[in-house]
């Protein structure tokens, strides 16, 4: 009878790096709206999200959040990596946007990691490297595009993120809180919405708003 090897819940390292991480780490989930992080807060574990979406959000001085990435599927937090690294407290808040399944590996054994481990730093460094490029396309297009072309690179990061889900037409957002990821005015995100609608581009549902396919 053919062997067949058991699900891994980290395949991006190796299987002896995941027993490692498994055994010492502890496995936690949480519900959609909950809360993972807020500014200021010592947090002494990096996460690694195995199911589900969060969103990193920083808040500037007037009170305004801007959204920098999301974690989606299995990947590692590319900023709580660099609050271990440094040893500093948040300075964003984590958000679940889908119910999620999260690791939450001790610092200690995470610095151990990068101290003896060079695949895992190289790792580690393109985890960070990749997320931060993420957050400098939200910045360009927070200055270079139109909010049209935003909300429909919005739309189509978000279905992205949802992969194959039957439903990943239809986004589960309102209106109030996709203005509050792209930083502008509830109003202007219902102006464009209804821009839209007319244009055959969506269908404006209460608390939702499908995607028609071209």
């Amino acid at each position: 009878m053919e062997a067949f090897e058991p699900t891994r819940l980290l395949p991006f390292l190796s299987s002896e790096m995941e027993l490692q991480l498994l055994g010492s780490s502890e496995r936690m989930s949480f519900k959609k709206s909950s809360v993972l992080l807020k500014p200021g807060e010592h947090f002494d574990h990096v996460l690694f999200l195995l199911k589900g979406q969060v969103a990193l959000h920083r808040t500037a001085l007037s009170g305004r959040r801007y959204l920098m990435y999301r974690l989606n599927g299995a990947c590692g937090c590319g900023l709580s990596m660099i609050s271990a690294l440094l040893q500093k407290s948040a300075t964003i808040t984590a958000t679940v946007e889908e119910d999620a399944d999260l690791l939450a590996i001790p610092t200690s054994l995470f610095m151990s990691f990068i101290r003896t481990n060079e695949a895992w730093s190289t790792y580690v460094m393109g985890v960070v490297h990749e997320q931060w490029l993420e957050s400098l396309d939200m910045f360009d297009q927070f200055a270079f595009n139109s909010l049209e072309e935003r909300l429909s690179n919005y739309f189509e990061d978000y279905r992205s993120s949802l992969g194959d889900i039957k439903d990943a037409s239809r986004i589960k957002k309102s209106h109030a809180d996709i203005a509050s990821d792209l930083n502008v005015s509830r109003e202007a995100v219902s102006r464009i919405l209804k821009k839209m609608e007319r244009e055959g581009l969506v269908i404006l549902g209460h608390g939702s708003i499908e995607i028609l396919k071209n």
